[in-house]
């Protein structure tokens, strides 16, 4: 990827109950020692219940400039999926990964403008 701000916060999805997965760990580390980002872990309110996760999704896609979406397969499915959908209701720009044969390839971006294509990764 291309030059970042320096202040950059990557905002990561996380449940109540339930600790990141070992993928989620993965990314998340790759992003603390690769790249030097804050890492933001954010949890749906528990008081909500269900709905305290779509809320969490539609916050995060509302409040992210540019939202990277990264899948261990080559499909958007699951909560990040559902974030990826957010994000597009709300004309964030998205570029989504996934793992084939052990390695990433993009699998989708949303970017009307281009504003970030120069700094992603190639398809």
């Amino acid at each position: 990827m291309g030059r970042q701000p320096v202040d950059t916060v990557i905002l990561l999805r996380s449940g109540n109950k339930t600790k990141p997965g070992l993928f989620e760990q993965v990314m998340a580390m790759a992003c603390q020692e690769m790249w030097w980002f804050g890492i933001e872990w954010r949890r749906p309110d528990p008081d909500l219940g269900r709905e305290g996760t779509f809320l969490r999704d539609i916050e995060m896609a509302r409040e992210c400039d540019l939202m990277l979406a990264f899948f261990s397969s080559g499909e958007m499915t699951g909560g990040t999926g559902h974030c990826v959908e957010k994000a597009m209701d709300v004309a964030t720009p998205v570029y989504a990964w996934g793992v084939q044969d052990k390695r990433f390839v993009r699998i989708g971006e949303m970017d009307a403008g281009n504003s970030w294509g120069a700094s992603m990764m190639a398809p």
